[in-house]
């Protein structure tokens, strides 16, 4: 949820779906200028309590350190303080206060590696740093949404009472959720589409793999990621698999389709955000509204508020995997970097993946939440599919000479075992009487 969405764009006029086309087209690289981009989520929590932190008591003080002492400037939206930037990189607020880095698009993953670690010593550093922590975990572990503080933020005072309406756990994702999103660039629509595909049907192991929301209201939860679970629950019309573009021959016409069918959240009218009419952008794009035609920033604002599993805009989102412990935090990236960003790899993954129908993966997407590592497509076991897509990945990254196959360690010694971050925390929580302080020790960031 970028604060400087609507402002990156001209006020160009949309005459057809040919100039949204255009968007994407505008988005290839040459293969040599491709980057990696990854934001980060923590959940915020009182150390003592595990409880939410609020926005005036503790957020703005964190912020307000980090402008002052490390040179951040200020990201402010009708007088307030809702995000940070510096040198590219944006630190902006969830709906709950969840902190979020979105870091700059680096070359590699050392830099990010570099970069997200820089930026947790700044943050573990404000002064009230012996009061507040940050989680890296899927989930708020107890803290319910009536209890979170929605943090002042225009386009947040719009997105919760639409969401609301449209999903049961609207309100767990927008302020319980903490999520690892890595963004990839493409070198042509066809990479771009074949890429895509690859990543859909990948989502449902992918978070298998990176489950870690087992707890919440400080209890298990009968979830290995009940993040992925409270997504499935947010907004059918936005949400989740994409089955159109998960088969052979999928084009950018069927990705627009479906983004143009979705109703509008959001407007920008002379500088400030309001309410859009509940109609599918596909309408706004034919026939205007109240004699506004649609301009590009319109059409960037609204995939902004578009929420599958995978996402394209100049580069495309994967958006699956939950909020992970320092060991495990660029073990997403390197997965996908390594399956994605080299031909061999990438041909290997297409191999494993399209040994099960289209079909396999959306029944598998819906069983994942509760059994993560334990589901099964048809009769094979995902921690078998995992371990043998890690190994193409691992490949891939050894081809890109960087040494980046390191992040991969973390997670491979898991897959080793057949587990991943929810066992790991459920066994700890167990482990030490239900103590849950005890147990998410080793997931906290700062």
């Amino acid at each position: 949820m970028s604060t400087k969405i609507t402002l990156e764009h001209g006020n160009r006029i949309l005459e057809s779906i040919q100039d949204l086309e255009k968007y994407f087209k505008d988005g290839v690289k040459p293969p040599q200028e491709r980057r990696i981009g990854i934001e980060f989520e923590a959940l915020g929590v009182l150390r003592d309590s595990l409880k939410a932190i609020r926005y005036t008591d503790h957020i703005l003080p964190i912020l307000t350190h980090l402008i002052r002492s490390h040179g951040y400037g200020p990201v402010c939206e009708e007088g307030r303080l809702i995000g940070l930037e510096k040198e590219g990189r944006l630190v902006a607020l969830e709906p709950g206060g969840q902190l979020e880095l979105s870091g700059s698009p680096l070359k590699t993953l050392l830099e990010c590696r570099n970069e997200h670690e820089a930026f947790l010593q700044q943050v573990g550093g404000h002064p009230l740093a012996e009061e507040v922590g940050f989680l890296g975990a899927g989930l708020h572990p107890v803290s319910p949404s009536c209890a979170i503080e929605t943090v002042p933020k225009p386009r947040y005072g719009i997105m919760v009472p639409y969401l609301s309406k449209k999903g049961s756990r609207a309100l767990d994702m927008m302020k319980r959720t903490a999520t690892i999103q890595v963004n990839l660039d493409y070198t042509s629509i066809q990479d771009l589409l074949r890429k895509v595909r690859l990543c859909f049907r990948l989502m449902p192991v992918y978070q298998a793999m990176f489950a870690n929301s087992p707890v919440g209201l400080g209890r298990l939860n009968g979830y290995q990621t009940e993040r992925a679970a409270i997504w499935q629950d947010t907004d059918p019309d936005r949400c989740g698999l994409v089955p159109s573009l998960m088969g052979q021959g999928a084009t950018l016409r069927d990705y627009l389709d479906y983004v143009l069918d979705i109703p509008i959240i959001l407007l920008e009218e002379e500088g400030r955000l309001v309410p859009g009419p509940p109609i599918p952008f596909r309408r706004f794009l034919e026939e205007g509204l109240d004699g506004r035609r649609p301009t590009l920033s319109d059409f960037v604002l609204h995939l902004s508020l578009v929420f599958p599993e995978v996402r394209v805009k100049t580069f495309f989102e994967v958006r699956g995997a939950d909020s992970l412990p320092k060991a495990l935090v660029l073990a997403p990236a390197a997965l996908l970097v390594g399956i994605l960003y080299d031909e061999q790899a990438t041909q290997e993954a297409d191999g494993l993946l399209d040994s099960f129908p289209r079909e396999a993966f959306v029944s598998l997407y819906r069983t994942v939440p509760r059994l993560g590592l334990d589901a099964r497509i048809n009769e094979t076991g995902l921690p078998e599919l995992a371990k043998a897509l890690v190994v193409a990945s691992k490949r891939g990254l050894e081809r890109r000479g960087y040494g980046e196959e390191v992040f991969l360690e973390g997670l491979m010694e898991l897959m080793a075992e057949g587990k991943n971050p929810a066992m790991v925390l459920r066994e700890r929580f167990l482990g030490c009487g239900k103590n849950l302080k005890e147990a998410l020790g080793l997931f906290l960031l700062t």
